[in-house]
């Protein structure tokens, strides 16, 4: 993988690749672990392939404040998915 790459992923693109993992682990029956795969699997992911996990989580809040601009409605629903599947169980 271009690591190079990861500076210039557009935030729909990072939006469309986050609903598609949870729509993965939505066959994971129950709701925390969901959430512990997903941290197991970042977590591995940037070890791996030597991303600083910090740097990847910057990157993350970066790209939300920019989708929360321009593409409110996919934010919107990836925080209701939270709100209404994960924290209520």
């Amino acid at each position: 993988m271009n690591i190079d790459s990861l500076n210039s992923v557009m935030p729909f693109s990072a939006l469309h690749a986050a609903f598609t993992v949870l729509d993965a682990a939505q066959n994971i029956e129950r709701p925390h672990l969901r959430v512990v795969g997903v941290a197991v699997l970042f977590n591995e992911l940037c070890k791996r392939l030597g991303i600083d996990r910090g740097e990847m989580l910057n990157k993350a809040d970066r790209i939300a404040k920019d989708a929360d601009s321009n593409y409110t409605y996919h934010l919107r629903a990836l925080h209701g998915y939270i709100d209404n599947e994960l924290k209520g169980h």
